[in-house]
């Protein structure tokens, strides 16, 4: 593949990513709430300005790679070697990472333990901070 081309295609798979981020982030800008697959989530002002800014920081370069290590890397076979304690809380409408993968990531890890959040989204540590923090300090006293 020639140099031009290749930033070509860079830049085109850059604005699939970059575009979108913008776009959710006036979005969510206007309607005040994430949306989910069953509802929308709201969310305060000071919420949103911090995500959208972490969010508009992160170089394309690292969300492109990210966005390809999560979709093409395997860890399976890897899940029967942890052996400590292992909670995993997710929201059962999360989008990026699906509950189903939640449940299969706790079926191959012995003894650990899942914790569903009924139709919450993925940023649960903000969307529901109070309960994230009950159930780790549960954990961690168990």
């Amino acid at each position: 593949m020639t140099s031009t081309r290749r930033t070509f295609t860079t830049l085109l798979v850059a604005s699939t990513v970059a575009l979108p981020r913008f776009s959710f982030a006036q979005g969510s800008a206007r309607t005040g709430t994430i949306k989910t697959r069953r509802s929308t989530v709201p969310v305060t002002q000071e919420v949103h300005d911090s995500a959208l800014a972490m969010a508009m920081r992160a170089s394309i370069a690292a969300t492109l790679g990210c966005t390809d290590a999560f979709s093409r890397t395997d860890f399976r076979s890897e899940l029967a070697s942890v052996k400590v304690p292992t909670l995993l809380l997710h929201g059962t409408a999360d989008i990026p990472v699906s509950f189903e993968q939640a449940k299969a990531t706790a079926a191959g890890i012995a003894g650990s333990k899942l914790i569903a959040y009924r139709d919450a989204s993925h940023g649960i540590v903000v969307t529901e901070r109070d309960r994230v923090t009950s159930d780790l300090q549960a954990f961690l006293a168990s």
